[in-house]
């Protein structure tokens, strides 16, 4: 592809994220959810699909910051129910292309993380909110992730 053709896409994928961005959260969660989907299901989720057998499915064993990797990072904010999941840096293929520009294609990343969580636990029940990214002008990428009672 050449360059003009690279900058043609690029601008039109930005036009999308503008317009992804006049939606609803949750609309904006559903364009992005396929995406998500298909970008962790053969990478993230088998690595961490072994952490959660290797810590015998328990939650704050799972989340424990001795788990970190150069790739992922997470901690135990309230034991049972609040963690906190994220990236050292943006793994996003999109953004090293350079085309997502816009932190709301951040929703990509939170819906893989639930997506990844609901496959690993189905039984339980958790809501992921965005705290930081680096398309929201982060140095690193921080998901909060909550365990519904």
């Amino acid at each position: 592809m050449n360059e003009e053709s690279l900058d043609q896409a690029r601008n039109y994928f930005n036009d999308m994220e503008s317009q992804i961005a006049l939606l609803p959260k949750d609309q904006q969660g559903q364009v992005f959810r396929k995406c998500a989907i298909n970008c962790v299901s053969h990478t993230v989720l088998p690595f961490l699909r072994a952490r959660r057998e290797k810590c015998g499915g328990d939650l704050d064993l799972f989340f424990s910051n001795r788990e970190d990797s150069e790739y992922l990072f997470q901690r135990v904010i309230e034991k049972g129910h609040i963690y906190e999941m994220g990236y050292p840096r943006c793994f996003c293929f999109m953004y090293n292309m350079g085309f997502a520009k816009s932190k709301q294609h951040c929703e990509c990343s939170k819906q893989s993380i639930l997506f990844i969580l609901h496959e690993l636990f189905p039984t339980k029940d958790f809501t992921v909110d965005i705290v930081s990214t680096v398309l929201g002008g982060s140095d690193k990428c921080i998901f909060r992730v909550t365990l519904g009672i």
